[in-house]
């Protein structure tokens, strides 16, 4: 993230906004530098951090320590982005949209460690950190991909539509 946001007291302000709707979406850009890149002088750091396997228990932390309800949680990871990109039949749990669907269980909780990552860098800017909610089951046009820890199905995708 650029700039950093160092100080405590500039968390607030955007879990305020989070909540009262000037943030419509939560997103990572998962920019998977490696260690190394990171750090180099602040002038030469590339900009953004790995997050695509940190950003849904986060979010669920959030919901677990009553800073988001879980309904706002899944309008900003799902239904907004959805929604604000004319994204064709994603975001909802609907007749006529695509069976994509994260299974979270509540009750498992971990610690952040960058070597268990599947990412390339293996590294995170939450080392150490112990997080509630994580997924157990990720299904996608209907099929299991993703069950206790597992890649179950092969790599696909589709083209996704948006107006």
């Amino acid at each position: 993230m650029n700039p950093p946001l160092r100080d405590p007291e500039e968390h607030e302000p955007l879990w305020n906004a989070l909540r009262d709707g000037t943030i419509e979406v939560v997103a990572s850009d998962h920019a998977p530098h490696l260690k190394n890149e990171k750090d180099l002088p602040y002038e030469q750091v590339p900009a953004g951090f790995p997050g695509v396997e940190t950003t849904l228990p986060l979010m669920m932390n959030a919901v677990y320590e009553n800073r988001l309800d879980f309904v706002l949680a899944s309008k900003l990871l799902s239904t907004n982005p959805a929604r604000i990109f004319g994204i064709q039949k994603k975001g909802k749990i609907e007749v006529g949209f695509d069976a994509d669907i994260v299974i979270v269980d509540m009750d498992v909780e971990r610690v952040v460690e960058g070597s268990k990552l599947l990412t390339k860098c293996a590294w995170s800017p939450f080392e150490g950190m112990k997080l509630r909610g994580w997924p157990t089951t990720t299904i996608s046009g209907g099929m299991i991909m993703y069950e206790n820890e597992k890649f179950v199905s092969g790599k696909r995708g589709k083209e996704v539509r948006y107006v």
